[in-house]
């Protein structure tokens, strides 16, 4: 918990499945109060690819109850939260980065989330490249110029790249960049919002920008933020 960004130790998971399965990096069963990864100013990086096998849920990185926070207040000394998952090569379920499970929690004050998730290679369901649910929850809590940005791309050959069902990726003063590529096909969009998941929150002064060809939307979702909503083709 250094507070220093130039000595603070960096935060490095790296995880492969295996021949028979499984997902790379799993990250479970923390809290607020008993966070799986903290930091102030130490970077934390999660690399993870989902094993290979002929079943399915071969997931890159899954966060089910999971808790990861970095607490730094100042760009300058705020360690970034960066999550990369590549779901591996199965039937379905082979998500890139999958949050989920009653809840799980990435939350930032200063430091930016890069979440980046590409599905596994199938022409089973649910290969999303990213996906958050289950009230899970993506956050940027800093009130000034200083606050986390939130970045999130996802990318899929067979579904859609970003799914989000009652998820949140809230923020106050930080700028929300989602990019979602899938099949785009008019049934099956790069990027589709339900249940009551948010983007951006009641709070919300910054701006969110959406690059994606399709985008599919279900009430009670919404986008809100008093910024400015960008919407344009990737």
């Amino acid at each position: 918990l250094g507070t220093d960004k130039a000595t603070a130790a960096t935060i490095s998971l790296v995880g492969n499945g295996s021949d028979q399965g499984g997902s790379g990096v799993r990250i479970l069963a923390g809290s607020a109060d008993a966070p799986n990864l903290s930091t102030i100013a130490g970077d934390i990086s999660d690399r993870g690819t989902g094993g290979n096998g002929t079943s399915s849920g071969y997931r890159g990185v899954y966060l089910a109850n999971g808790y990861i926070e970095s607490k730094g207040t100042t760009k300058d000394n705020a360690g970034e939260i960066s999550i990369v998952g590549v779901g591996g090569n199965g039937t379905s379920q082979l998500i890139g980065v999958d949050i989920r499970q009653s809840q799980s929690d990435i939350v930032s004050v200063a430091g930016d989330i890069s979440i980046v998730g590409t599905a596994g290679d199938s022409l089973g369901t649910q290969n999303w490249g990213v996906q958050i649910q289950d009230g899970s929850l993506i956050q940027s809590t800093g009130t000034n110029a200083e606050a986390a940005d939130i970045d999130i791309v996802g990318t899929s050959q067979s579904s859609w790249g970003v799914y989000v069902n009652s998820g949140r990726v809230e923020t106050t003063a930080g700028n929300v960049n989602l990019t979602a590529a899938g099949i785009g096909n008019g049934s099956t969009d790069d990027l589709f919002i339900a249940g009551s998941s948010v983007l951006g929150g009641p709070t919300a002064v910054g701006d969110i920008q959406i690059d994606a060809d399709a985008i599919g939307m279900l009430a009670p979702a919404r986008v809100h933020t008093a910024g400015n909503v960008t919407l344009q083709p990737r």
